[in-house]
């Protein structure tokens, strides 16, 4: 299942990653890992775990400095003609809906220009991810 998803990744076909992420973290993370003061670092190292895996084809990076700011997680394909992912993870807070805050996290990589070290290296084709968590859902939006 972890191959499918990072393939439906690789293939930019969101709506089936965002499905096999969500059966990941309802199948493995507890509520009590999420509950703790930042739960944004406890879901960012979950989804380290699982990009690592395309290590030899893609490099993944963790907030990293780039544009006019750092973002979560970048996933950087050595073949400059593949895609690059730039992925900004956001939980929900208090009165805020899932729609508010994929745009927020869509925004923020926008307004801070996080593809910045990416087109440098020559790489053109960028998707940029909001992720938010709620608890064990996840949503994810293509920007």
């Amino acid at each position: 299942k972890l191959r499918q998803m990072l393939n439906a990744l690789m293939r930019c076909d969101i709506e089936t990653f965002e499905e096999f992420l969500n059966d990941f973290i309802i199948s493995t993370l507890s509520y009590f890992d999420t509950e703790k003061r930042n739960p944004e670092k406890v879901y960012q190292a979950f989804m380290l775990g699982m990009l690592v895996n395309l290590e030899g084809t893609y490099e993944v990076y963790s907030n990293k400095e780039s544009g006019l700011g750092r973002f979560d997680i970048s996933v950087v394909p050595i073949d400059k003609s593949k895609t690059a992912f730039i992925m900004e993870l956001k939980t929900i807070k208090k009165r805020e809906t899932k729609e508010e805050s994929l745009e927020e996290a869509i925004k923020q990589i926008n307004e801070r220009k996080y593809e910045t070290e990416i087109l440098k290296r020559g790489i053109r084709n960028i998707m940029k991810l909001a992720i938010v968590f709620d608890g064990k859902e996840v949503w994810v939006k293509k920007g």
